[in-house]
């Protein structure tokens, strides 16, 4: 039994060894036949000609490139195309001279003050006159003269000024002068004339609101609307100039980085063409490996690439700038060139946080505005609660009688009270049945 063992034993080790010998054998064979592949493959891939190699349409798209290269150099040129060189003081000026938007925005707060102005006409006093001279002729048969005629005669003219009240209401002061003179007649033969009387008033009358109308929110608010209007048409003025400086500086300093982009792309695609020339040359004279002067080439489309996107850049940001300046002088084509000469300051500022969110908060024109929104909106809601309820006057006179048969004498006699006062007190109440004016607007103020 251990004789047999030993001989498995022995065979099993003749096994191995055979297959260790033909992987080692198999292993040279791959090795040796493999250099010849590769050496094959590149003997074959240097017999093909190189117009196989290339794309089809290759040829045609790199010529196109280097027309667009071209005409980018010629860009770069001064003395091909006209150029005007801009500054950034005079870009800010063109900017606020012949910019749409802020025309628009400095006629506003001049409209919103006429605006305003109209509702302070609510506090305006208001003065009549009237003179008037009449004659009338009556059937005096009433007074038991059947064939007579009465011929009444009136001159008078009468003044008023009326005064409007800031917690609603008004307050009237009138005044008037006559002279009235009575004569029957019979044919053209005057009987019994009179003597002309000359009468005179003077009255006061105040009208107060209870409900509706009533208080300085009622009345004055309108005139507070206006102004919260005035002062948020000027917010929105200086923030839309605020803007427009702001991104008027960031389009400039864009333009002047795509010019300086532009410029140092066509410099690292000139050395990259250099350095492909190079590569090529140590290539066909064996130093370098064929595959470095691919790179090469690959280096250089990449560079041609970038070229074409600086370009593109530059076309969109000057485009952009005539945008914002706006001026007929520059039109919004390529014959014009726009360069900026402004060069850029960098300053390091220190900053406080603290004190920089205190004035952040202080002179936001957004915060300001939303400030003034909620305020106007605040008072509408008070006007429109005044309106809901009915519409409930106090009002009152009084007034002096004076009469005599010469006018500066009834004018005098107002003042001596010859006669007692005449006056009247009263209450006045008016109410729409649904009022559904009034509920509908103070629901829209309360949304």
């Amino acid at each position: 039994m251990n004789r047999a063992h030993s001989c498995f034993r022995g065979h099993i080790g003749f096994l191995l060894a055979i297959v260790v010998l033909s992987g080692c054998a198999q292993a040279w064979v791959e090795k040796r036949s493999g250099n010849r592949s590769d050496d094959r493959e590149e003997q074959t891939i240097r017999a093909i000609p190189e117009e196989l190699l290339r794309v089809k349409g290759a040829t045609a798209a790199r010529s196109e490139l280097d027309t667009q290269l071209s005409s980018i150099r010629m860009l770069l040129a001064p003395s091909t195309r006209q150029t005007v060189e801009l500054s950034l003081d005079t870009f800010r000026s063109s900017l606020l001279q012949n910019n749409l938007d802020l025309k628009v925005s400095r006629i506003t707060p001049q409209i919103a003050a006429a605006g305003l102005g109209a509702e302070f006409g609510r506090l305006d006093a208001t003065l009549k006159a009237s003179v008037a001279s009449v004659r009338s002729l009556e059937d005096a048969s009433e007074n038991n003269r059947p064939t007579e005629a009465l011929d009444s005669r009136y001159t008078g003219g009468e003044a008023s000024l009326s005064l409007p009240l800031a917690t609603g209401g008004s307050l009237e002061v009138g005044a008037d002068l006559y002279s009235y003179q009575t004569v029957y007649l019979d044919g053209t033969r005057k009987i019994d004339p009179s003597q002309t009387a000359y009468p005179a008033n003077l009255t006061a009358k105040v009208t107060i609101p209870l409900l509706e109308g009533a208080g300085y929110n009622a009345n004055l608010g309108p005139i507070a609307v206006a102004a919260f209007d005035e002062r948020i048409s000027v917010v929105d003025l200086r923030n839309l100039l605020s803007n427009l400086l702001s991104s008027s500086e960031q389009v400039y300093w864009q333009l002047a980085r795509s010019w300086e982009a532009i410029e140092i792309q066509v410099e690292m695609l000139d050395l990259a063409r250099e350095t492909l020339r190079d590569i090529r040359a140590l290539a066909e004279a064996g130093v370098l490996p064929a595959f470095q002067s691919n790179r090469a080439e690959l280096s250089v489309n990449q560079r041609r690439a970038a070229v074409l996107h600086a370009d593109l850049d530059l076309r969109r940001d000057m485009r952009l700038v005539k945008i914002f300046m706006n001026s007929p002088d520059l039109p919004l084509d390529r014959q014009v060139l726009l360069k900026p000469t402004s060069a850029l300051e960098l300053r390091a500022l220190r900053l406080d946080p603290a004190r920089l969110a205190k004035l952040a908060l202080e002179n936001r024109s957004e915060l300001l505005r939303a400030e003034l929104e909620i305020q106007k909106d605040e008072l509408r809601l008070e006007m429109a609660r005044r309106a809901v309820l009915p519409d409930l006057n106090l009002s009152g006179s009084i007034g002096t009688l004076g009469i005599q048969t010469d006018a500066l004498d009834a004018i005098e006699g107002l003042f001596k009270g010859e006669f007692p006062p005449s006056w009247s007190v009263g209450l006045a109440f008016e109410m729409p049945l649904e009022n559904r004016k009034a509920r509908n607007d103070l629901t829209a103020a309360n949304l």
